[in-house]
């Protein structure tokens, strides 16, 4: 029986370091496609995520 194998490595490292990857990746495509710098695409990256998201109901006082 073949033992299933996680996408990326089989140490914790080795899918850390595969998904890091992916991440640097979509910020390069993300400069490509806008004609920003590294750190503007992060920071519009960052933007978009925190949109939308409604403030955790714990830290309300």
């Amino acid at each position: 029986m073949e033992r299933h194998r996680p996408a990326g490595g089989d140490t914790p490292q080795e899918r850390m370091d595969a998904a890091l990857a992916l991440g640097d990746a979509q910020v390069a495509l993300y400069c490509a496609l806008h004609g920003v710098t590294e750190q503007e695409a992060r920071a519009a990256i960052r933007k978009a995520r925190a949109r939308g998201r409604a403030p955790s109901r714990c830290a309300e006082p």
